[in-house]
This record gives structure tokens, sequence and C-alpha cells, in this order.
């Protein structure tokens, strides 16, 4: 069974472009509402996008919301290899 067969039948698994900026974005939504998260960018080149959501949304939730909100989500990036 392929990738393809596996994002049909699991929808959970999402498949998206270049758009890192809003697959972070997603990922932090989510985690307000009590998810944990799981994305991946691919290299790490690819995280330049997303990095300002990284810093001025996730790394903050915390403290600008007076610890109302948390954001547990786990990033994964890859680098580095031959």
């Amino acid at each position: 069974m392929g990738t393809a067969a596996a994002v049909r039948r699991e929808p959970r698994l999402q498949t998206r472009r270049l758009r890192k900026p809003t697959i972070v974005g997603r990922a932090i939504g989510l985690a307000t509402r009590g998810l944990k998260p799981v994305v991946e960018i691919q290299f790490f080149d690819y995280i330049w996008p997303a990095f300002m959501q990284l810093r001025n949304e996730l790394a903050l939730m915390r403290w600008r919301s007076n610890n109302f909100f948390s954001s547990p989500v786990v990033v994964r990036v890859t680098y580095g290899g031959t």
C-alpha cells in the first residue's frame, strides 16, 4: 500500500506543498484546542517561512495568555545528511 492509499484511508494525514506557515499555524490552533499535533517540515531550509509563527506565536503562547493557553506542538525537522 502506497502513501496515496494511506492518505485516502486515514483522513488525519495531510500532504501539503511549501506552505509551512500554514502547517505550523494550524498546529498551533489545534494545540490551543487541547490536541497535541505533530507536524513535520521536510527539510530545514523550508522552515524559514514558518519561523515567525514558531517564534512569535508558539513560543510565547503561554506567556501572552497568562498561563491560560498552552501549546504542546511537536515540530519535526530534518537537516544534514548526504
